[in-house]
Order: structure tokens, then C-alpha cells, then sequence
């Protein structure tokens, strides 16, 4: 398959493609800004061991030409990026 790691996420149909580490599988959802697929991360392991584990999630594929409709979505943008770079965002389990 196709790598979809060098391509613009504008509404691409990512399903069956791999992005890094990442196989996305099946569309699941779409928003102001992009599409959202549920994936693997091909490169996962069990906590402590060395057997391989694939991990379902999201992977939300932004649509940045949409980001610039108008000031208030991208102030949108802006506030969704910042919450999701947050490093104590990210210790949480369920993201």
C-alpha cells in the first residue's frame, strides 16, 4: 500500500494506507477540519515486554486549507492544537 505520510489531508481517503508508524484502517467521523480514522500503531509493545501488541486509536487528518476560512476557525484550530500538545494531556489513557 501506498505511505500517506507526504500527502495533504484535504478529504483523501486514507483507509488501507500507512502514515510512519501507523495503519489507518476505517473512516469513522469528519469535522470542521478533517476526517477521523481509527488506526494501529504497527510499532507497539506490551508494557515490560518485547511481544508485539498493535494499539487501536484515532488519528484526526486535518484539512489545513479549511483552517483558513475564516479568523474564528482558526482560532478554533489554534486552541485544539494547543490542548492536544499538552504534555499532561498526553499522560492521559484514554488519549
Amino acid at each position: 500500500m501506498a505511505s500517506s505520510s507526504s500527502k495533504a489531508c484535504t478529504t483523501i481517503d486514507f483507509e488501507g494506507t500507512d502514515c510512519g508508524d501507523y495503519r489507518i484502517h476505517k473512516f469513522i467521523g469528519k469535522g470542521t477540519f478533517g476526517r477521523v480514522y481509527v488506526a494501529t500503531n504497527n510499532k507497539a509493545k506490551l508494557r515490560g515486554g518485547d511481544t508485539f501488541t498493535p494499539t487501536s486509536l484515532a488519528i484526526k487528518c486535518i484539512n489545513l486549507g479549511a483552517a483558513n476560512v475564516n479568523s474564528t476557525q482558526k482560532r478554533w484550530l489554534d486552541r485544539e492544537i494547543s490542548i492536544l500538545n499538552d504534555p499532561d494531556l498526553k499522560k492521559h489513557p484514554n488519549i
